[in-house]
């Protein structure tokens, strides 16, 4: 479990450009009395949209670093929701480097599955059955690699009765299956 922090040290941090994998040099006594009650961003405290972006684009760069992560997770809850938003914003979209990713799977781990979208793209196909006289719609996924395999090899079906066959049969049949393939190929 989280224990969630009192003071944002890593938003300290970046208001005043220290690199954020330092920030277990600073304690929250310090920061608190430097700060004087202004603990970096404030939703009211004139960062525009652009600003926003950019420390959350950074907070989620420095990810890269678990300790990082970590604190990130202590101090989720007193973020800004402007900046929670812009950060998961961040966080889904686009492409980073695998250290990056795998911090933002540690960070979304550790705070329950706030950060990552799980959204599931899946193709599907409407079947109609007819039940008791009754026509009902159905909604199937399709496996793309099942369907992928279909489409490249079901015309190509090898017979029923394949496994007993002399040899010069099953040469035979598959002479006349590699043509096929071979046709189909240079047809698409």
């Amino acid at each position: 479990m989280v224990q969630h922090a009192t003071v944002s040290i890593l938003l300290w941090c970046l208001r005043r450009n220290i690199p954020l994998a330092r920030w277990r040099e600073h304690t929250e006594a310090e920061i608190k009395e430097a700060s004087s009650g202004f603990l970096g961003y404030a939703p009211t405290g004139g960062a525009n949209d652009k600003q926003l972006r950019e420390m959350a684009r950074r907070l989620v760069n420095a990810c890269s670093q678990y300790s990082v992560a970590e604190r990130i997770a202590a101090e989720w809850p007193l973020w800004p929701a402007l900046l929670r938003m812009a950060f998961t914003d961040i966080a889904n979209s686009g492409w980073r480097s695998g250290n990056v990713s795998k911090g933002i799977t540690h960070l979304d781990t550790l705070l329950g599955g706030k950060i990552r979208s799980h959204t599931v793209d899946v193709t599907t196909e409407r079947r109609i059955q007819e039940v008791d006289g009754r026509l009902i719609r159905t909604i199937h996924g399709i496996d793309p690699a099942r369907a992928g395999a279909e489409r490249a090899f079901a015309p190509f079906v090898r017979p029923a009765n394949y496994a007993k066959l002399s040899a010069a049969e099953k040469r035979r049949i598959n002479q006349r299956l590699a043509k096929e393939r071979r046709e189909e190929k240079r047809r698409k």
